[in-house]
């Protein structure tokens, strides 16, 4: 009897083959979302967004996430807007915490369970003419789009701000409180040159200097032009 063909065995060789090169190429992914470089393009791209959003420049020293715990940190995060180089930025956080949850993975609608907020110091200078150092966001007017730029929405089921200050030129308020069921949204107004927002919170407990901690709930509709405001 003749002896068998060996075609048989080359061929069983190519699913392995593939098989094997998908999982170089899985394992080759997984090494690059872990590498300083990939976190870097990531970060990069945070900051992008944010400029964008915000107008300001903007510096962030880290950014960390976990997706199996859809958990994303941030340090050291600085908002510059149109202060001078020696003056204290319009925003900085040291540490900025947040866990997500997904509400729909067909709509890819995202919550966020929690977020965290650690030594923010927000910084509003109100300058003699009655500008303010309040940058503008960076969004410009197309002709098939309205001039109402939607900025964000957000539905936060725990926020905790930790020993933060809000600085109105050389007045100092405190921020320290917790907070349940917040929901924020806020749009830019490029004609107009103005914010309009909304803040709603369910339930807060916070602390001011030389009162008791309370419990509250608060709503809140603003409006912001660089020289103006209305609560």
């Amino acid at each position: 009897m003749s002896e068998a063909s060996p075609k048989p065995r080359k061929r069983l060789l190519l699913p392995a083959a593939i098989g094997a090169v998908i999982l170089a190429l899985f394992i080759a992914a997984a090494w690059y979302w872990r590498s300083e470089r990939f976190r870097d393009r990531v970060r990069a791209k945070v900051v992008s967004e944010l400029e964008q959003v915000t107008g300001g420049r903007v510096e962030l020293k880290s950014f960390d996430w976990n997706l199996s715990e859809l958990r994303l940190e941030a340090r050291d995060l600085t908002i510059h807007g149109l202060e001078g180089p020696g003056e204290i930025p319009y925003a900085h956080v040291d540490r900025l915490l947040v866990r997500a949850k997904i509400i729909s993975l067909l709509g890819r609608e995202i919550g966020l369970r929690y977020v965290g907020i650690e030594r923010p110091v927000i910084h509003l200078i109100v300058y003699p003419d009655g500008s303010t150092n309040q940058p503008t966001p960076k969004v410009k007017q197309q002709s098939d789009r309205t001039p109402v730029e939607r900025l964000f929405d957000l539905a936060i089921n725990r926020l905790e701000l930790r020993s933060g200050q809000l600085l109105i030129n050389d007045r100092k308020i405190p921020l320290d409180f917790n907070a349940n069921e917040v929901t924020a949204g806020a749009t830019y107004d490029l004609l107009a040159k103005r914010y309009d927002g909304s803040l709603h919170i369910g339930k807060f407990d916070t602390k001011l200097e030389n009162f008791r901690p309370f419990a509250s709930t608060a709503e809140v509709q603003f409006s912001l032009w660089p020289a103006a405001a209305e609560l």
